[in-house]
C-alpha cells in the first residue's frame, strides 16, 4: 500500500509544478507600455516595479499591465 501512496504523491507534485510553470510563463507576456494609455515601462526601474499595476487573466493567459495613474482612474 506505501507504494501506490508514494506513486499518487507523486503525481500530484508532478501536477502542481505543471501549473505553477504554467502560471509563470504568463508574465513572459507581459508588457512594455501601460495597457490603457501606453506610456512606457522600465523593467529596470525599481519605482515602476512598485508603482505599477499587474493583472492576470489565467483563462485567457492575458496579463494586463497598468500604470499608477489609469489605476487610479480605474479604481475610482
Amino acid at each position: 500500500m506505501g507504494s501506490l501512496e508514494r506513486k499518487l504523491v507523486r503525481k500530484q507534485e508532478k501536477e502542481a509544478k505543471k501549473q505553477i510553470a504554467k502560471k509563470m510563463n504568463i508574465f513572459d507576456n507581459l508588457p512594455d507600455k501601460c495597457t490603457t494609455c501606453e506610456k512606457p515601462f522600465d523593467k529596470k526601474s525599481k519605482e515602476d516595479a512598485n508603482t505599477w499595476h499587474v493583472t492576470v487573466f489565467q483563462e485567457a493567459e492575458k496579463v494586463g499591465l497598468f500604470c499608477p495613474t489609469c489605476w487610479e482612474s480605474t479604481n475610482d
